[in-house]
This record gives C-alpha cells, sequence and structure tokens, in this order.
C-alpha cells in the first residue's frame, strides 16, 4: 500500500499521532480539528504559526545534550491543565529526559532543532532545601518547525536560578515553553535572551502555592529584519504570601516585531500578595513594531499588584550628548540600546554567564543600529 506523504506541516505534526489514545488521542484530535494557533486565537493574536510554518515538511530531529547524563521518564500529562507548545512538545513523546540534581551546582542543557519538524521535552525536580543554577541554550537549522517543553517542579526552601539564551532563527519557527510548579518557600528565578527568528515564541507558565514562595520571570529581547520574538508569561497565584517579580525589555529595529503578552490571575486565597509586571520596549526605526498586552485577574482583596507598559524611541537627546563627547554614532546608539536591556540582565548571579550573555548582545547589536 502506498504511503500517503504529508503536504503540509500540520500533517507532519500529526504523524506520531496515528495510532494514539488517551489524553494524546484527545490533543491529536483537537489538533486536527482546530489546526495550529493562527492570529484570530486571542493568546496568539500577534503569531500565525499556521503562516509562518508554511512549507515546512519532513521529518525532524532536536539533537540534546546536557552536562550530566538524564534519568528517563515515562510522560504522564492531562491534555486540559496545559498549554499549546508545551503539550505539543509532550505529546509527541513517549519518554522525556528527567533531572533531579542534588549535589550538582549547574545543570547545562543545549537543544538544537535540525531541519523538518520535531519535538523534544524535558522535566526538572528541585526537591526541598536544593539550589542550583540551570542554562538552556536553543538554536536550530533552517526550515525547522520545533516545539520543546521544560518543565520544573522547586520544592520547599529549594532556589533554582533558569537562564536562557535563545539564538536567532531566521527561516524557522521554534515554539519553546515551561510549566513551573512552585511550592511554598521556595524560589524561581528566570532569565530569558531571545534575538527571534520567524517565529520564535517563550512561554512560562507558573503556579506558585504563596507561603513566602518567591518567583522572579525576566526577560530581553532583541529583534531585526524579518525576525519576530514573543515573550509570554502566564502566572496563577493560588495561596497568600506569594512574591511575583516580572521585568521584560526588548527592543525591534530593521523591521523587527516583538511580542510580550502577560497575565497575571490572583486567586481569593492568595492574600497578601505581592506582585509586579513590568514591560518597556524600544522601537529603534519606522519599520519596527512592538506589540504588549499585560493584564492582572485579581480575586483576593489584600494584595499589592501593578503592571506597567511602555513603549517609546530612542533617547536623542542622550545620543546627541555621548556624540558631543566624541562617539561616532553607532557606537552611541548600540551602548544606549545595551544599557537599555541591562536592567533584565541584572538577576543573572554567575559572572562568566553574564559576560557571555552581554556579549551575545553587543555582537547582535554591532552595525545593526
Amino acid at each position: 500500500m502506498a504511503v500517503i506523504e504529508p503536504t503540509n506541516t500540520l500533517e507532519q505534526i500529526l504523524v506520531p499521532f496515528k495510532r494514539a489514545t488517551g489524553w494524546r488521542g484527545d490533543f491529536a484530535k483537537r489538533l486536527k480539528k482546530d489546526g495550529l494557533p493562527t492570529k484570530r486565537d486571542e493568546d496568539w493574536k500577534w503569531s500565525d504559526v499556521t503562516r509562518a510554518s508554511k512549507g515546512i515538511l519532513g521529518k525532524g530531529k532536536v539533537q540534546f545534550r546536557s552536562s550530566v547524563p538524564p534519568e528517563w521518564t515515562e510522560v504522564r500529562r492531562a491534555a486540559d491543565q496545559d498549554f499549546f507548545s508545551n503539550l505539543l512538545a509532550y505529546a509527541a513523546v513517549q519518554a522525556v529526559p528527567f533531572f533531579e540534581p542534588k549535589n550538582l551546582t549547574v545543570l547545562d542543557l543545549d537543544f538544537r532543532a535540525l531541519r523538518g519538524v520535531s519535538h523534544a521535552a524535558a522535566t526538572i525536580v528541585a526537591g526541598a532545601g536544593v539550589k542550583f543554577r540551570v542554562h538552556e541554550h536553543y538554536s536550530c537549522e533552517e526550515q525547522a518547525f520545533s516545539a520543546m517543553g521544560v518543565d520544573y517542579v522547586v520544592g520547599p526552601g529549594s532556589r533554582v536560578e533558569r537562564v536562557i539564551l535563545i539564538d536567532e532563527a531566521p527561516k524557522s519557527v521554534l515554539l519553546l515553553s515551561s510549566g513551573v510548579t512552585l511550592h511554598e518557600t521556595g524560589e524561581f528565578v528566570q532569565t530569558v535572551v531571545s534575538q527571534g527568528g520567524k517565529l520564535v515564541r517563550h512561554e512560562t507558565q507558573l503556579h506558585s502555592a504563596g507561603g513566602g514562595a518567591r518567583a522572579t520571570l525576566n526577560a530581553a529581547y532583541l529583534v531585526g529584519k524579518g525576525a519576530q520574538a514573543d515573550i509570554v508569561t502566564r502566572v496563577n497565584l493560588h495561596g497568600p504570601g506569594g512574591e511575583l517579580s516580572q521585568l521584560i525589555k526588548g527592543i525591534a529595529y530593521g523591521g523587527g516585531r516583538g511580542v510580550f503578552q502577560g497575565k497575571i490571575h490572583v486567586d481569593q486565597a492568595a492574600q497578601k500578595t505581592d506582585a509586579k509586571m513590568t514591560h518597556r520596549g524600544m522601537i529603534v526605526d519606522e519599520k519596527s513594531e512592538i506589540n504588549a498586552k499585560p493584564e492582572l485577574e485579581i480575586y483576593a482583596d489584600d494584595v499589592e499588584c501593578a503592571h506597567g507598559n511602555a513603549i517609546g524611541t530612542l533617547d536623542e537627546m542622550a545620543l546627541f550628548y555621548m556624540q558631543q563627547r566624541g562617539l561616532p554614532e553607532a557606537d552611541a546608539r548600540r551602548l544606549l540600546v545595551e544599557s537599555f536591556l541591562d536592567e533584565a540582565l541584572a538577576e543573572v548571579t554567575h559572572d562568566r554567564t553574564a559576560e557571555t550573555i552581554r556579549g551575545v548582545v553587543s555582537k547582535r547589536l554591532k552595525g545593526l543600529l
């Protein structure tokens, strides 16, 4: 019997689900019926996955490396408890690398999507009282479509610092996402640096139990010609006394597009919550675009919650002042942009990692502004 080859990206994505049952089968039916997200979906209103992925075919692969050998665990998830990108990654694989660092300071993870359609996932658990850093690096070949999910469980009294560097993906679609479960007195600190691509989206869905739990979700995006970077956060605060801090900064130049969507949901039980969300965007020229949608949904009456959003242009007075001191215009522009983004990188505590990230940002901006 002749094998019918997929004719579009959605058909290629559905290949691993041909005999899927249970929650995987339910997800596949829903995906086949609804298709990939488009701008008609509120959560994807600036990001048309269907259009961006057009023409990407063939079975791909994710090359995965880690600094320590992982264990492997069977995927157990419920289709109605997750969000699209993360669920797509987990639904398409049968087993995922599992890490539970105990006597480890740093865990390095590297994901590279090869040409074609691929999926990858991993789970990281921090037991009670454990402290470590995780460095994640993502890259891809041209004409790749990849959904990757990395989930975290942060136990009581533990602290996890997560740093994510996403290389530019000019002709590819990367859907990166994480579900984070933060227990009482735990701390989760995340810094994302995204250089965008045909469509690159990083989404974090964090559930905090309160009880002294602290979460920091910072990010910096920088997108140039033909590139788009999405930073999306969904935070659910369930218990009292939790803290959340978010600072998202980004620049768009040469026709690039930046997107930020953030939502904080505070349950009625989450009294004494202290939550802040701030987005600042800089549009360097008239060809570029930044869209933002910060939201608060509060059902508790004894909280301190705030959000802020501002989108502007380069400070011409500061640029003039620097040029008067002898700096060439291109160097002055680059320094102003670097200093603008730097605040979002302040939570990267490891000096060498911070230096590497700032070097990537500087190199990316050099000669482009």
